[in-house]
């Protein structure tokens, strides 16, 4: 009986439990459109905050909902000394009725981009 009935379980719950992919995992991070102002504005802010050049071009973002917005941006930077590197940053987009400005929680050089225009 014991087995029928953890069988019957697992035959009920399996469709349920293989669709939770990473992307869909409720408080994971999703994808974002690039071109949503609110990436935009975030990626902006980021490469302010880093100041080692401009933004060029945001290659990939995710979200995550918080409390608050967490955007991951990988983004490329033109910086002074005419090398463009790529960045990963991490910024915080607290609820507005906070009052708190956007915050950058973390970022990492991922290097010198390698390809030519």
């Amino acid at each position: 009986m014991v087995r029928f009935l953890l069988t019957t379980s697992l035959l009920l719950f399996a469709p349920i439990l293989t669709a939770a992919t990473p992307a869909t995992l409720p408080g994971g991070y999703s994808q974002a459109d690039i071109s949503e102002q609110a990436v935009i504005d975030a990626a902006n802010f980021a490469a302010n905050q880093i100041d080692e050049g401009s933004l060029v071009a945001i290659k990939s973002a995710q979200t995550q909902v918080v409390a608050g917005v967490n955007y991951k941006i990988v983004f490329e930077i033109a910086a002074d000394d005419d090398e463009h590197y790529i960045y990963e940053a991490v910024v915080f987009l607290p609820l507005p009725n906070t009052g708190l400005p956007m915050q950058l929680t973390s970022y990492k050089d991922l290097g010198v981009v390698t390809t030519t225009y």
